[in-house]
């Protein structure tokens, strides 16, 4: 797809895959990212690097609706 955003473009366009949650994990600036990310859509979040693991498994957890199991990272 080429990027970030313009992969969520293609997924969005169709049927099947509109809903598909979707976490951008990005090293641009915050300014600059927020702007690629569409407002509005509740199946997308944004991170910046460096990770926040924590709040990436409960974005996954939140996202999916999977239990993941809490004793490991």
């Amino acid at each position: 797809f080429g990027t970030g955003d313009s992969a969520l473009r293609e997924l969005r366009k169709h049927e099947n895959s509109k809903d598909i949650p979707f976490i951008f994990v990005t090293g641009l600036r915050p300014e600059k990212a927020q702007a690629l990310v569409p407002a509005g859509d509740p199946n997308v979040r944004l991170m910046h690097k460096p990770l926040d693991w924590l709040l990436l498994k409960k974005w996954v957890v939140e996202m999916t609706g999977l239990t993941l199991n809490q004793d490991k990272p």
